[in-house]
């Protein structure tokens, strides 16, 4: 299978046109209409329309490379393309970690909805419901390597949260006055 610029990725770069190679999603499949509870953007409105992208992946820390490909690999030069690559990895490894999607067999869904000057991308992990906010924990230390993911999405994300086991983020930037 090749990832090659939908739609979504036309509107950050009308004349980028390359297809980008992408030999780990050979086993990717697009996953059905998957229907949740944060179907609403920013500001309360609905999403527009179908996601651009819709995949299920399997719950194996291998898989976050895949989601890095097809993250960068639509969003192509838009200016927030690493962000939401950062914010999309960071979400599949919470999923593959924190829920049953990291169990054998266990799976997660990305869904990206990309227009002019806004992205929102979604992991739906195979939780059953809502997070819970755990208690208060202490700063992690400087030297540790966990506990600051969702702080870094919280910081790159102009709004971010979770509802359900869907986590979501969605990011916007300046477009010129030509672009549609």
């Amino acid at each position: 299978m090749r990832v090659s610029p939908s739609r979504a990725g036309r509107v950050c770069h009308e004349s980028d046109t390359t297809e980008h190679p992408a030999s780990s999603l050979d086993s990717v499949t697009p996953s059905p209409d998957v229907n949740t509870s944060c179907d609403v953007g920013l500001g309360g409105a609905l999403l527009p329309g179908p996601p651009d992208v819709s995949i299920t992946l399997p719950g194996i820390p291998a898989t976050i490379s895949t989601v890095r490909s097809v993250i960068a690999g639509i969003l192509g030069e838009c200016p927030h393309a690493d962000d939401v690559v950062l914010i999309g990895c960071e979400y599949a490894t919470n999923a593959i970690r924190h829920s049953p999607s990291g169990l054998p067999g266990g799976v997660f869904t990305m869904r990206i909805w990309v227009k002019s000057g806004w992205v929102r991308l979604e992991i739906i992990d195979s939780g059953t419901g809502d997070w819970v906010d755990a208690p208060a924990p202490n700063e992690p230390a400087p030297d540790e390597e966990n506990g600051r993911g969702l702080i870094v999405v919280a910081a790159l994300a102009d709004a971010c949260g979770n509802s359900g086991s869907c986590a979501w983020a969605e990011v916007g930037w300046l477009t010129s006055l030509t672009q549609d």
